[in-house]
């Protein structure tokens, strides 16, 4: 397959029950064997260890919700710096006592 994408080929669509399947219980424990060991010296691996039992499409939907938790966040990220900047640069309110008579 990777031969197939270095040469640019298109390769067919997985059929949806292949996207739709969980991985092999005893694949899923072997996998996990090797984060445990592994994830000591590779870190990023603990990343995916959460996912292991997943269908692809469920892969896929996580990471999409990810990606638009951490843009939304990002864009409050933003807002909040741009609001925070506008506050300093515009000058504070005179506050109006009550009680001081201005005649």
């Amino acid at each position: 397959m990777t031969g197939f994408a270095l040469l640019l080929l298109q390769l067919d669509p997985l059929p949806d029950e292949v996207v739709q399947q969980r991985p092999n219980p005893n694949a899923v424990q072997s996998m996990e064997n090797v984060l445990e060991i592994q994830g000591k010296y590779w870190h990023s691996l603990q990343r995916s260890a959460s996912k292991l039992g997943y269908s692809l499409s469920e892969v896929l939907r996580s990471e999409s919700d990810e990606a638009e938790t951490v843009s939304a966040m990002a864009l409050l990220s933003v807002a909040n710096k741009h609001i925070n900047k506008r506050a300093e640069e515009e000058p504070m309110e005179e506050e109006v006592d009550p009680t001081f008579n201005h005649s």
